[in-house]
């Protein structure tokens, strides 16, 4: 009888978010493909819980080690280190794949040491500009450009994320592939099936323009820039309402700009939706204004449904919104996010195009069944390479 083929997935935090999300439905699509998965993460607020329910049920073995922690914490990392080295020791894996940065750092090593006979990395984007100090960041990258030699394949969500990392110098382009993050797209129709429309809820009038966003907000999100943009728009147009789900530390400081600006009857902040599928499908315009981003679930979310995106060039949006499937514009630009919503309000018919080909790409490219179908020839093709 053929061996079933063992596989670590591990991540360092399970909250709610695209990576979790990624990881869960990776490892529970594999299952399916007949491996045996087991799923470690590390210490979790805000953890999908129905996501891991369903994980469970698929047959994912799943487990906790809350010393893997997100920030640096020489201590605990080092805890974390040995607890997770001895666990992949007893697993006798015959793959590891960590997921995220710090998860990426400890348990490649510990893969290492306990001589797994595979290694892979799924970063799901970067920390190189916009979130730490320079030392810091200086530090992350030393740390990377070493790990990297121990991977068999880092896996980048994009091309363009790809193609950054080599930029960035770790590692040669032969080390990466990329393997898009999946969205099972029935499940997201169904959970829009029903329900009321966010239009009603926010009480926009019939024939005008909803244009909107959802995410955490935080600096790295860049919806001052969004807000910004929304309120010229809202100045020369009469018939245009703005709208953010999400939530998080930066909300005061928005929601003090939109009333600075007179504009609160215009745009509206509510809080992140278990379904912001739902509110997203109502949009007439969907703007991701990211300073970085590994390649944004949420924007392919917006594509699937046939709503015309805006979206940064920074990491690995470019290659989301390639082929005319959206407008890309620069970081930290009000003028440009202005700009490209004229573009888009003054050419109807052009806009329209460009969301139905937003739509065949998200359908072509980012399903959930190919990111499983993606990853299974990786995982085969570095097996056969022994």
């Amino acid at each position: 009888m053929k061996k079933q083929t063992k596989i670590l997935h591990a991540i360092t935090r399970l909250d709610k978010g695209g990576s979790a999300t990624n990881t869960l439905l990776s490892a529970i699509g594999l299952v399916k493909k007949g491996y045996a998965v087991d799923l470690l993460y590390g210490c979790t607020r805000e953890a999908d819980e129905e996501l891991i329910i369903r994980a469970k049920k698929a047959g994912v073995r799943v487990f906790g080690q809350n010393t893997l922690v997100r920030n640096i914490h020489p201590v605990k990392d080092l805890i974390a280190f040995f607890k997770i080295f001895g666990f992949i020791l007893e697993g006798n894996y015959d793959i590891v794949h960590a997921h995220s940065h710090k998860a990426g750092l400890v348990c490649r090593w510990a893969a290492k040491c306990a001589g797994v006979k595979k290694i892979v990395y799924t970063p799901h984007g970067h920390v190189f500009y916009g979130y730490f100090g320079g030392a810091l960041t200086g530090l992350i990258l030393l740390a990377e450009r070493i790990t990297v030699n121990i991977s068999d394949k880092t896996v980048g969500l994009t091309e363009s994320e790809c193609r950054e990392w080599v930029l960035y110098g770790i590692g040669k382009r032969e080390k990466y592939t990329a393997i898009p993050s999946g969205i099972e797209f029935s499940s997201l129709e169904l959970e829009t099936s029903s329900g009321t429309s966010w239009r009603e809820e926010l009480d926009i009038p019939e024939n005008a323009i909803l244009i909107g966003s959802a995410g955490r907000l935080i600096k790295i999100k860049g919806y001052k820039y969004f807000i910004e943009a929304a309120i010229q728009q809202i100045k020369k147009r009469d018939n245009v309402y703005f709208v953010i789900a999400g939530d998080g530390p930066l909300e005061g400081d928005h929601r003090r700009l939109i009333a600075s600006a007179g504009v609160e009857d215009r745009f509206f902040i509510v809080p992140w939706q278990k379904n912001v599928g739902t509110l997203i499908k109502s949009l007439d315009i969907f703007v991701l204004s990211s300073l970085n981003e590994g390649m944004g679930r949420v924007l392919v979310e917006a594509m699937f449904f046939g709503v015309p995106v805006i979206g940064t060039h920074v990491s690995g949006i470019p290659s989301v919104i390639a082929d005319g499937a959206g407008i890309l514009i620069e970081p930290a630009s009000p003028e440009g996010i202005s700009v490209a919503i004229d573009a888009m309000l003054d050419n109807r018919a052009v806009m329209h195009q460009m969301g139905q080909r937003g739509r065949a790409k998200a359908l072509a490219e980012y399903s959930a069944d190919r990111m499983i179908n993606l990853l299974d020839e990786l995982y085969k093709e570095l097996l056969e390479s022994e």
